[in-house]
């Protein structure tokens, strides 16, 4: 993997993950470390291409569809950017990775997880973070904030989805983290901003 460290922050829409990743940008930057923050699907030109057309295009789209552009679009990502600037000895943060479709995909649409798994193992070349973040919040909760922050017109196809969709989302980012408890930490989003990213600074204490 490189000398670099590889974080991700993970949860269903709503929960704040977005935010959390620039807080740390910043902080991990202020810190005097080579740091980089990208985000899924995109960071790279075809990733953002991708992303257009996953995200806010109309067109119909089946889950394997779905599944294997936001493959694609993760394998451009880590050859591209990630792996490069971990061996240069950076940290990396990115907002997303596979956990993302095996919860969404998998969990949410149905899909096999574990077929899911494999395609990601290779298109990342085994590429695995250091440390998960996964901010749960309940799904209720994460819905009024939707509603408050971003108008139903302009939601992207993903959170136009109804609440027992979201609800099997959450279950498996909690499925995952009990799996995998050393590389994940769960962390309740329903506290005030500054709570949730002292506790995430926390928890790199002895990465850092």
């Amino acid at each position: 993997m490189g000398k670099g460290i590889f974080l991700v922050l993970e949860g269903i829409d709503g929960t704040g993950k977005s935010t959390q990743a620039k807080l740390l940008h910043e902080a991990v930057l202020q810190k005097g470390h080579p740091v980089m923050l990208t985000r899924e699907p995109g960071g790279t030109p075809l990733g953002e291409s991708i992303r257009d057309i996953l995200l806010t295009s109309d067109l119909s789209m089946n889950t394997w569809a779905e599944i294997l552009l936001y493959s694609a679009a993760r394998g451009q990502l880590v050859g591209e950017v990630i792996r490069p600037s971990l061996q240069k000895g950076n940290i990396v943060i990115c907002d997303r990775y596979i956990l993302s479709s095996l919860a969404y995909q998998g969990y949410g649409r149905g899909g096999d997880p574990e077929l899911i798994l494999e395609i990601n193992q290779r298109v990342t070349e085994g590429l695995w973070p250091h440390m998960i973040f996964i901010l749960d919040l309940e799904v209720e909760k994460s819905r009024q904030r939707l509603e408050v922050g971003n108008p139903k017109a302009s939601k992207d196809r993903l959170e136009r989805m109804d609440i027992d969709f979201y609800r099997k989302v959450r279950q498996g980012y909690l499925d995952f983290a009990r799996r995998y408890p050393s590389i994940t930490r769960v962390i309740p989003s329903d506290q005030p901003l500054e709570k949730v990213h002292k506790q995430i600074l926390g928890y790199l204490e002895d990465l850092l």
